[in-house]
């Protein structure tokens, strides 16, 4: 069998899953995205991705371990689950920039 039908389930505060979500069609491959912003929005976007014929499901790295897996269980095995990740240089650049906008977004004391 030819792959034809991809999802992609991107996880960041606000996306609501009714909204948030794109298809990139070329009539021959179709890609659909949905964003969501919480495990248990993922889980239900996965189960319509899978009802809706997509054969292959990917989660963003947004998504850890533990969402990964939940997901999966509410897959049931119907269709293959990847979960994006990044190298391990790649990784230590993410904790740092993100480690580096949690100090910005920390308040500070008046003077």
């Amino acid at each position: 069998m030819e792959l034809a039908r991809y999802g992609f389930i991107v996880k960041g505060p606000g996306y609501d899953p009714e909204e948030h979500r794109a298809v990139l069609d070329s009539g021959t491959f179709r890609t659909q995205v949905v964003g969501v912003s919480s495990t248990e929005q993922a889980c239900i976007a996965a189960g319509h991705l899978a009802d809706q014929g997509v054969q292959i499901l990917e989660l963003c790295g947004g998504c850890d371990q533990e969402a990964a897996a939940r997901v999966l269980e509410a897959l049931g095995g119907r269709i293959p689950l990847g979960r994006v990740g990044f190298d391990p240089e790649e990784a230590r650049k993410v904790a740092a920039f993100l480690s580096a906008e949690d100090h910005e977004k920390a308040p500070t004391e008046d003077r």
